[in-house]
């Protein structure tokens, strides 16, 4: 069962994958300040799919993700409930790099107006090189996603932990020792990196309105407490890197 949405509130959540099954993790806005353990969403009960990319559409109030593993992507919609196939992610013949069926989803994020973008990775960086933009998350007949806007990247970027717009209207990710810039122009992802203190494996990142970057540090176990670590960017953090165009 699906269950009710979520509230648009300052908790942060975070999925913890492996094994076929997902946690979804809950940590309360004073960790955002004082660190802290996280609260399992469902309890001990696990999501019985391996899910990545997770992002909050405040339109609807649910979560959207991604099944973690080598295929055509499948959307799935998340609430306080369970779990709820959307369908299956395409490109048309005319868009380029199409999205292969051997996708593996490294991060995802939505824009202020409900469009959902997505990132695969690969072994030595992201593969597909570019960033998917979806519009519409209501299926065709045929049970498809269709993608409405490939970003191509300009240069190659090594696997992000997540993905998350600032205020600036820029998307940035984290890789636990670098901040990577994606401003979005046209058909391109124009990619500029900066070296940050190294915070260990990024699995989770949000931008808050100041410009602050949240990171949750992976622990090495799913069952393992996370710790939450704050990066700050701000002010001079992002205004070193270029501005929107």
């Amino acid at each position: 069962m699906l269950g009710s949405p979520f509230a648009c509130d300052a908790n942060f959540y975070q999925t913890r994958a492996g094994g076929g099954s997902t946690s979804l993790l809950r940590f309360p806005a004073s960790a955002l300040s004082t660190g802290g353990a996280a609260q399992g969403v469902f309890g001990s009960n696990l999501i019985p799919l391996d899910l990545n990319a997770i992002g909050f559409r405040r339109q609807d109030g649910y979560m959207y993700a991604l099944q973690q593993s080598t295929q055509q992507p499948k959307i799935y919609r998340v609430g306080q409930g369970g779990v709820q196939l959307v369908g299956t992610v395409v490109t048309t013949a005319g868009q380029s790099p199409a999205i292969p069926n051997n996708f593996v989803p490294t991060a995802g994020v939505f824009d202020t107006q409900g469009r959902y973008y997505i990132i695969g990775q690969g072994s030595a960086g992201v593969v597909p090189q570019a960033i998917y933009r979806i519009d519409n998350l209501v299926p065709d007949g045929s049970g498809n996603i269709q993608v409405a806007q490939v970003y191509t990247l300009n240069v190659p970027v090594v696997n992000p932990g997540d993905v998350s717009f600032a205020p600036d209207g820029n998307l940035y990710a984290a890789t636990g020792t670098r901040l990577i810039q994606f401003r979005l122009t046209g058909s391109q992802a124009i990619a500029t990196e900066r070296t940050i203190p190294d915070v260990g494996g990024v699995g989770s990142a949000f931008l808050n309105d100041a410009g602050d970057l949240f990171v949750l540090q992976m622990a090495q176990e799913i069952s393992q407490k996370s710790t939450l670590v704050l990066v700050r960017l701000s002010p001079q953090g992002l205004s070193a890197l270029p501005q929107p165009l």
